[in-house]
């Protein structure tokens, strides 16, 4: 008997709980927010109300719904039952992809209007209603795209390229001129961009987005912009992605020559109408009539001291009239430009935090410089090399190298006004602050999980009443929250955001700047989101509800998107499209991509949270990247995370994007790996034989045994339940060194071997207690054996309360004295320079042990 009909079952009260609401049925475990429907919750985690303000947040629907077309039968009230324009994106389906309109949704972008208080919450109900649509039209003619939403009508040049052609607001053009890309070269020649695409890749009512791809000739540098028009505004979000598609050289293994950009500049420049050459500068705490000429630069000098990385910060607004107008640490990254013909306010997403940035403003003109002529870098000094080594790349201490394979993307928010009409200065603070915090729109914290929709049993965070699920809440919590984490008598409390500020684990790294930022550092350098650190950040806004974990995940994983993954489109590059390896100094300099090393649930997730078609496109490069490496011929060397990170990376893609050829080669790796198990003696393990003496390494069995369980649990495939019985006998035999032993007053923590080579075991290990717990919990759930899940909780219990004791601690200790336990933090008393792994190990590996226990128990 498997456990995999569990799932199911709640799957269909699900989809029945769903029609009731078309009835006007209020929703289950919910309170009276709503009349009816589910109820849709807007958190506004900002200290200034949000009115009538975009939302675009991915939900999901349970399969037995028979949705197969949102629009055409889902609506959405607020609070006082009044309809509000919506519309919905099909981001995933049920066992097809996207475009299959025969399959029911899985995962939709809902896109609405939400106005909530400062610091307060709002709540809408989404159900079987008619939807009230809204108002965008699009003209696309020979030469020019015009997109209508009403009070505001922007044109494109489908001829030549330019960053907005023309913007009518009020009937009145509030350009002077089409807006410019502008990149000087290391000559200082400002290279003439070249579009190559111009199309709507969302067509709709409620919000259309327009792509724009373009080529920077003799650089070597690509681009990709998109645009997102809403209903009824004038404002515009920008998405300007800048890209490299050339190798990287540096890489052994990659067979490429090295295709690195330079460039002294790039900035988007916009120049607003009027007869006058002079305008107003609002800032977001003042006012600075006609200027002149205006800056504001955001740089970076020394920090007071290595564990202070934000003293570091400065930034400077000065006008040619009136010289220096303020100066701070830290901009917030907003501008508007007031002109007799015209408004336009501007701001940057994580302006200070990307450094260097700048606004340069002349009269009517303004340069929203990405990449501002007083910077450069990074200062590459080779593998292990940073800005205090020597420099063996002197171009790059006086232009900026953009490496082959990179991406990196801005966002920004452009809001446009007509003659007569001026941003003040709360304005572009109120703009700042909207761009920072973008609202986002949850279902009830338990509706995704029993929707099965994640590509694994996970379980929302609950009142538990067990010490060891809220030690590991907290745990989880130190990923966003500096106050969740203990009091250290030495350093306070640190979770990750204060480890990213105080300069690592000893001081002095500096996480921030346009390469950095959303990056760790650990022992061996930037650790390029290993272990799928972003997705355990992540996944926790759907879990807890707590916007910190968006706040924070959500530069991770652009990080890892843009900067952490190859992104070459050479043919001959065998190894693009996958993550950068966890080691060196510029972000996985170290070594070629390897399987061994590339995550993919971060960028699914994402994706169907965010509709972020960026984070799907990577997504897409990951797989591609994993057929090239051909896990069904995987020869059983070097070691077996190669294999079972490739399964599992498979049905990540598989779960979100439906393409049915990820499952089929998920199924023939785990065909592979049985043969390997089969021929070594059917003992549940495989030996890597490059390794002297032929040995396994128990976590990377661990890897391979969760992959084969979430195909298993995901499928309802029975075909390799025999194998994953043998696995499982093997982690109780030979992986298990002793489970916590005695009464709960003086128990031992146990351990795990980490090798076996068929008769011998060898280095004890505490750490890998989380991947064994995992392996356990995935072979419990598929083969319903109560031996696993009793094991798993004994470790469980251990490993939540001691989790950074030594492998060689055999002390008894008090499991119900909490003076006992190991204080939660993201630094690190034990294994100093390993907090990523750590933690993201303990992220990526405990999650669904809480979702196995509660359904063990018929509480899911």
């Amino acid at each position: 008997m498997t456990i995999v009909p569990v799932f199911r079952s709640r799957i269909g009260v699900l989809a029945l709980a769903l029609v009731a609401f078309a009835l006007g049925a209020a929703a289950p475990r919910a309170t009276a927010q709503v009349a009816w429907g589910i109820p849709l919750k807007v958190d506004n985690p900002t200290d200034i109300p949000r009115v009538w303000e975009p939302v675009a947040s991915g939900i999901a629907v349970p399969q037995g719904t028979g949705i197969t077309n949102p629009n055409a039968v889902l609506g959405l009230k607020n609070s006082a039952g009044v309809d509000v324009p919506v519309q919905f994106k099909v981001l995933s389906r049920w066992g097809g992809t996207r475009d299959d309109v025969t399959k029911e949704v899985k995962w939709v972008l809902v896109e609405f209007f939400a106005s909530v208080p400062a610091n307060g919450t709002a709540y809408y109900g989404i159900g079987f209603t008619p939807r009230t649509q809204g108002g965008i039209t699009v003209s696309d003619q020979p030469n020019v795209m015009v997109v209508n939403t009403g009070p505001s009508q922007f044109v494109f040049d489908k001829t030549d390229f330019s960053f907005f052609e023309q913007v009518f607001v009020a009937g009145q053009n509030v350009l002077d001129g089409p807006g410019r890309l502008q990149l000087r070269d290391v000559w200082q020649n400002l290279v003439d961009p070249i579009q190559t695409e111009l199309i709507v890749e969302e067509a709709g009512d409620v919000r259309t987005v327009v792509r724009q791809k373009g080529e920077l000739p003799g650089v070597g540098l690509q681009f990709t912009i998109r645009y997102y028009f809403w209903s009824g505004r004038r404002d515009v979000k920008v998405d300007f992605r800048l890209e490299n598609d050339g190798g990287y050289g540096h890489l052994a293994g990659t067979g490429l020559v090295t295709e690195h950009a330079y460039f002294s500049d790039l900035a988007l420049a916009l120049k607003v109408a009027g007869s006058s050459n002079t305008a107003d500068v609002a800032t977001g705490n003042a006012l600075h009539p006609a200027p002149g000429s205006f800056e504001i630069r955001q740089s970076y000098t020394a920090p007071y001291t290595n564990l202070d990385m934000l003293s570091g910060f400065l930034f400077t607004e000065s006008s040619s009239t009136g010289g220096l107008a303020n100066w701070g640490f830290r901009h917030e990254g907003a501008m508007g430009l007031n002109a007799d013909g015209g408004a336009i306010s501007i701001a940057v997403d994580r302006f200070w935090q990307n450094f260097p940035k700048a606004y340069e403003i002349g009269g009517r003109n303004v340069r929203t410089a990405l990449w501002p002529a007083f910077g450069n870098g990074p200062e590459y000094g080779g593998v292990y090399g940073n800005n205090t080594a020597p420099n063996i790349d002197s171009l790059a201490a006086t232009e900026y190298r953009f490496e082959g394979g990179r991406w990196k993307t801005y966002t920004l928010s452009i809001d446009f006004r007509e003659p007569g009409a001026t941003f003040a200065p709360a304005d572009v603070h109120s703009a700042a602050l909207r761009l920072e915090k973008p609202l986002m729109a949850q279902l009830p914290l338990w509706w995704p999980f029993q929707s099965f929709a994640f590509s694994q049993p996970l379980v929302e965070r609950r009142d538990w009443n067990k010490t060891s699920n809220l030690r590991y809440e907290q745990m989880v919590q130190v990923l966003a929250d500096d106050d969740a984490a203990d009091n250290h008598p030495n350093w306070g409390k640190v979770g990750l955001p204060a480890f990213r500020n105080r300069g690592g684990t000893y001081g002095g790294n500096q996480f921030y700047g346009w390469t950095n930022f959303g990056d760790v550092v650990w022992g061996d350098g930037f650790c390029s989101g290993h272990y799928d650190l972003p997705w355990g950040v992540l996944i926790n806004w759907y879990r807890t509800g707590d916007y910190k974990f968006f706040d924070v995940g959500r530069d991770m994983v652009n990080h890892r998107r843009d900067y952490d993954q190859f992104h070459s489109t050479d043919p001959s590059a065998n190894k693009r499209g996958g993550q950068f390896y966890e080691k060196g100094w510029t972000h996985g300099n170290y070594q070629a991509p390897t399987p061994s090393h590339t995550w993919v649930n971060a960028l699914v997730l994402y994706y169907v949270m965010t509709g972020d078609e960026g984070a799907r496109e990577a997504a897409v490069e990951v797989g591609d990247f994993i057929f090239r490496q051909h896990p069904e011929n995987w020869n059983g060397l070097y070691g077996a995370r190669i294999l079972g990170w490739q399964i599992e990376g498979l049905m990540h893609l598989w779960s979100y994007l439906g393409d049915a050829a990820y499952l089929q080669r998920a199924q023939l790796a785990i065909i592979n790996w049985e043969q390997h198990e089969l021929a070594q003696g059917a003992n549940g393990v495989v030996m890597n034989g490059g390794w002297n003496p032929a040995h396994a390494q128990s976590w990377m069995q661990a890897i391979v045994m969760s992959a084969i369980g979430k195909y298993t649990l995901a499928t309802n495939d029975t075909a390799f339940l025999p194998l994953m019985d043998r696995m499982a006998n093997y982690f109780q035999n030979d992986v298990i060194g002793t489970l916590p032993n005695g009464p709960s007053f003086a128990r031992s923590k146990g351990f795990v071997w980490e090798r076996f080579d068929g008769m011998n075991h060898w280095d004890a290990s505490a750490h890998h207690k989380w991947a064994t717990i995992d392996a356990l919990t995935y072979g419990a759930m598929a083969l319903h054996r109560q031996d696993l899940m009793q094991n798993a909780r004994l470790l469980w219990e251990s490993m939540t309360r001691y989790h950074q004791a030594s492998a060689g601690d055999s002390s008894l200790v008090d499991f119900n004295d909490p003076s006992t336990y190991d204080r939660i933090g993201f630094k690190l008393a034990q294994y100093p320079g390993s907090e990523t792994k750590v933690m993201s190990n303990m992220a990526l590996w405990g999650q669904t042990f809480m979702a196995a226990d509660l359904l063990w128990d018929q509480q899911f």
